[in-house]
């Protein structure tokens, strides 16, 4: 073997040697690469399952919330609508109130609200005569009128005055009433 040959051998062997290394350096980079990713992604996917059950949880206790407040919002609008149909029978009940309570009742607005010449409106609908109220002791002492015109309300009086007017209908007197009651009955009926 010539002495070239033989450092051609020995180059051979050093460049494999060499490349060996360097192939074994790279793979054992490469593998820690690997594994640094993969600790990395495992990291990521953990804290992102973390977020996501977070996520879900709080999502979960929005949506009971809500819920309960709708469930609260028709249990409130339930009593609300029985509120509403007892104040409409309350209202369809006064008026068809028979003559002589009607006439009572009449009689009795005008005692405790007429002031001096008032003129008293009454309902359309109201089953009452004039002369009837004409014929009242009030009427005479308190020198009140009676329009010609009757109102368009359920029921009850209005009295006109020289400074102010005095709504004695149906709806007002009952819208009165609500208003003083509504409050009590809520809190019976557990609002």
């Amino acid at each position: 073997m010539s002495d070239t040959t033989a450092i051609i051998n020995r180059i051979l062997s050093d460049a494999e040697t060499q490349a060996a290394e360097i192939r074994e350096a790279a793979e054992s980079e490469a593998a820690r690469i690997l594994a640094d990713a993969d600790e990395r992604a495992a990291r990521i996917l953990a804290d992102a399952e973390s977020r996501a059950r977070a996520d879900a949880a709080e999502l979960t206790e929005r949506r009971r919330t809500v819920a309960a407040l709708e469930v609260k919002k028709l249990d409130l609008a339930s009593k609300r609508n029985s509120l509403d149909r007892a104040f409409e029978r309350a209202l369809a009940k006064l008026a068809k109130l028979p003559t002589n309570e009607y006439e009572t009742l009449v009689a009795s607005m005008l005692d405790r609200y007429a002031e001096y010449q008032d003129e008293i409106v009454l309902a359309k609908s109201a089953p009452i005569e004039p002369s009837y109220v004409m014929a009242l002791p009030v009427y005479e002492m308190k020198k009140l009128r009676l329009a010609r015109e009757r109102g368009d309300f359920a029921g009850g009086l209005v009295l006109i005055g020289k400074t102010y007017d005095k709504r004695l209908t149906f709806e007002t007197l009952i819208a009165e009433a609500r208003a003083a009651l509504e409050s009590e009955i809520a809190e019976r009926l557990g609002e």
